[in-house]
């Protein structure tokens, strides 16, 4: 047995005799067996093998419907903390039904683990790190009920016509959405070449990027209507919407600036806007996020808001989920009241 393993099965022993917060209020467990960490790598076998001695309520979802099916177990049970495990989407699938489950009762506490292909709404919250240590450490802090060990964060409220209110971190349209969609069928097609299928984003961003070199738009047009605190933005077809009440973004990019990353209370979004160009020379400011770069002027939109109307036609994706959407809707974005969540940073 390795040190950092025995460790792990140390803490949780002690955890298990010292910690009656797990008797008390319960943590629920809430993990998708089919995300890609928990299936490929044996996450999940580790997670319950290395913690079997907590009394965690441990339920295995898939959809919606096993979520909320478990949700009313552990809120019978007076349920404290409900762990999301899995990628982006189970993980906003899980906080969206909590807020629907509790609404009459008060939130528990919320906290995420990765385990899932893409893990951006852990990495936010948590960090980079072990997923074993992290598991670790929320559970810790928890138990020691500190009102420092609580992150209030404030999320993405979406309205969409005929179905519930969701939650989310991060919202992709326009081109974007649909550049995402062509990376996953890039990606389906080398499925078989084993350790190849890793290129297939880099081979397709390199593909795209190559591109711009005549001047012409990173990204393919798609219809997007958007009114920022009820002012109309010029345009209806777009390279790139992006929304999100994320701190940081993958491989440290930073598309918003100017006064836009100082607030909890707002929504940021950037807009490319169809006509936008030459992206070579705007790479540095996008990444540091430097607003005296790009002006609006040259179709690049950055703004922080508290309500944005987006009239969509095709999909759009939500925490890496794709919504398929059959007729032109329009979707109201707005800023959810706090949310208590358990991190590992």
């Amino acid at each position: 047995m390795s040190t950092s393993t025995a460790s792990l099965q140390s803490t949780a022993h002690e955890l298990a005799q010292q910690c009656p917060a797990l008797d008390e209020l319960p943590v629920g467990w809430l993990t998708n067996p089919r995300s890609y960490q928990n299936r490929k790598r044996g996450i999940q076998a580790m997670l319950r093998r290395e913690f079997a001695e907590l009394p965690l309520r441990r339920h295995e979802v898939r959809d919606r419907q096993s979520m909320r099916a478990a949700l009313q177990q552990l809120k019978h049970e007076g349920v404290g903390l409900v762990i999301a495990d899995g990628g982006d989407g189970t993980v906003q699938g899980v906080i969206t039904e909590v807020w629907h489950a509790f609404a009459d009762t008060g939130m528990p506490a919320l906290a995420v683990i990765p385990g899932g292909r893409t893990n951006v709404i852990s990495r936010d919250l948590n960090g980079a790190g072990d997923p074993r240590q992290m598991l670790r450490t929320i559970i810790q802090r928890y138990c020691e009920q500190r009102a420092q060990h609580i992150q209030q964060r404030r999320l993405i409220r979406i309205n969409l016509p005929g179905v519930p209110e969701q939650l989310a971190f991060l919202v992709s349209g326009g081109g974007l959405a649909a550049g995402i969609e062509s990376c996953w069928d890039l990606q389906k097609k080398m499925q078989y070449l084993g350790p190849l299928r890793s290129f297939a984003t880099p081979l397709w961003v390199g593909k795209r990027l190559l591109t711009t070199l005549p001047g012409r738009p990173l990204l393919d047009r798609r219809r997007v209507s958007l009114r920022i605190d009820g002012e109309a933005i010029a345009g209806e077809h777009h390279q790139a919407v992006m929304v999100t009440m994320n701190k940081s973004m993958p491989l440290g990019i930073r598309p918003f600036w100017g006064d836009s990353g100082g607030a909890d209370d707002r929504i940021l979004i950037s807009v490319v806007a169809g006509q936008a160009r030459g992206l070579w020379w705007r790479i540095v400011p996008i990444i540091m996020g430097w607003n005296r770069w790009l002006p609006e002027s040259s179709g690049y939109i950055s703004r922080a808001s508290r309500r944005i109307e987006m009239q969509i036609e095709d999909s759009i994706h939500i925490d890496g989920e794709r919504w398929t959407l059959d007729k032109p809707t329009t979707l109201t974005l707005q800023v959810s009241e706090p949310i208590d969540f358990i991190t590992a940073a």
